[in-house]
């Protein structure tokens, strides 16, 4: 399919039926750029340029219901938009070039993300839209090296990452259809069948995952994802969405190195995403891992630094995607404070908020410019205006300082879904929804983070897989130098 797409002159999409406020759009399409572009100032708080304060000028409304149409979050989309010459939109009799919508969303970014907001004031955009827009701006993002004729072909593992808010109706689809824009070492190891059941076929692509990138990635891609029926607990369920962001994926912006040695530069910072001989790839490190599947089964090296000894199951409601009420405030910060009890009491501080707190609740990464870096401000007054203002019920977007803007929203993704935990070494981290106390946590030869793993019940020699954690204290090889890593072991992992 992406030969013909690549040959293709140009592809016609049908997004839906006549709207006259997304024809309305079409048209004005310049002029919107235009404002855009001459536009001065914090768009979230005053869009004048662009009709605001009137509460729907026609061209962003009409662009507000283009993303909200189901074509934009089709997964089978994603390579017809990427690799074809000219993606002509048709709504009804309405025509419009998909490259004219990309300077919005691509050069103008921000402003038209925060104009979509505005749109649905005092509520929160519909999760449609955001995904809508979400999904065309990865279009964007990888259709603009194929206009400048800098277009690399990516991994089959980077492309389900990426993919993952797109809709598929077979679950088998979420591999088979991004085969026309990944590259060829990928395409000639996989085989499209649809005999194939779905959990055999991401058995098979964890399996190659494993055996041909030189870390534990497939392990993060498991985390926080719901079951599949046959599929074992280490592999990913690619059909599912995790409810978190997972640490792994951004591991190398946020510096994350739990179980990777100090001298890692010939992997751990390999551009594994801009090479297209993949194979030709060796490494040249011992050190780094070597798993071998048996049957569902994966045995991983390790050693254990220590046991979740008390928990505190997710309670954090506020997200960046819904519009909180007071008992959805109250809730989270009543789990908060429960946190905040069981941080003071492991760094024996009563009266004043630990570091390791304020950073475990961020997972020490910020979503401020550049987005998942490493923390760099001062977080524990990040962390108390962030608390203030929730106590206050004042989340309005305007008047914040830069400290509460780098913590809030980082605190708001790290924690959503998340347990809260302290550990028999004497920290506290943040770990997957159904962590139980008792839970080991473990340090993976090549793993970016610790891992949470249980005993099966029936053989406790083999263990089940429950994701990736945050453990302050040990996030950057810091385990690596304890008497516990003297200690590695092979565990079974089903």
């Amino acid at each position: 399919m992406g030969q013909i797409y690549e040959r293709a002159m140009s592809t016609v999409a049908w997004v839906g039926r006549e709207d006259e406020d997304i024809s309305a759009m079409m048209l004005d399409l310049p002029n919107m750029l235009q404002k855009a572009r001459e536009f001065v100032g914090n768009p979230a708080s005053k869009v004048v340029t662009s009709g605001f304060p009137v509460s729907r000028p026609p061209g962003w409304l009409g662009l507000y219901k283009l993303f909200l149409r189901p074509w934009f979050r089709r997964l089978w989309v994603v390579q017809e938009a990427v690799l074809s010459r000219a993606v002509l939109l048709v709504c009804g009799e309405s025509v419009v070039n998909a490259d004219s919508l990309l300077p919005l969303i691509d050069e103008q970014g921000l402003y038209t993300s925060q104009v979509l907001v505005q749109m649905n004031r005092p509520l929160m955009p519909p999760k449609d839209l955001w995904k809508g827009l979400g999904c065309f701006r990865l279009v964007c993002t990888l259709r603009k090296p194929r206009l400048e004729g800098t277009f690399v072909p990516q991994g089959l593992p980077e492309l389900t990452s990426m993919t993952e808010d797109f809709l598929a109706f077979d679950p088998r689809d979420r591999v088979y259809s991004l085969l026309g824009i990944t590259n060829s070492f990928w395409r000639d190891l996989v085989s499209v069948s649809y005999q194939i059941p779905t959990e055999t076929l991401y058995i098979d692509l964890a399996t190659l995952w494993l055996a041909n990138r030189p870390h534990l990635l497939t392990l993060n891609q498991a985390s926080s994802r719901p079951p599949m029926p046959d599929l074992p607990t280490w592999c990913p369920n690619f059909n599912e969405v995790p409810v978190p962001v997972r640490l792994g994926i951004v591991y190398k912006t946020a510096g994350y190195s739990a179980g990777v040695p100090e001298r890692r530069d010939d992997w751990i910072h390999w551009q594994w995403s801009q090479l297209q001989d993949e194979e030709h790839y060796t490494s040249s490190s011992s050190l780094a891992p070597e798993p071998r599947i048996v049957s569902t089964r994966l045995p991983v090296k390790g050693f254990l630094i220590g046991y979740a000894e008390s928990v505190v199951p997710p309670g954090w409601l506020v997200s960046y995607d819904n519009n909180p009420d007071r008992k959805m405030i109250a809730a989270s910060l009543k789990w908060e404070k429960e946190c905040l009890r069981i941080s003071q009491s492991v760094y024996n501080q009563l009266n004043s908020i630990p570091i390791g707190h304020a950073r475990t609740l961020v997972a020490n990464k910020t979503l401020a410019s550049p987005p998942h870096r490493r923390y760099t401000g001062d977080i524990v007054g990040g962390y108390e205006e962030t608390i203030e203002r929730f106590s206050n019920q004042d989340l309005e977007d305007n008047d914040l300082s830069e400290t509460i803007l780098e913590y809030m929203p980082s605190l708001q993704i790290a924690c959503l879904g998340r347990a809260f935990f302290s550990t028999s070494s004497g920290s506290v981290g943040i770990g997957p929804g159904d962590l139980k106390v008792g839970d080991m946590i473990c340090i993976f030869d090549g793993g970016v983070t610790p891992f949470i793993i249980r005993p099966k019940s029936d053989d406790p020699n083999l263990y089940e897989f429950f994701g990736e954690a945050y453990v302050d204290g040990i996030m950057y090889g810091e385990a690596l130098e304890t008497e516990e890593a003297k200690n590695v072991t092979t565990f079974t992992l089903v």
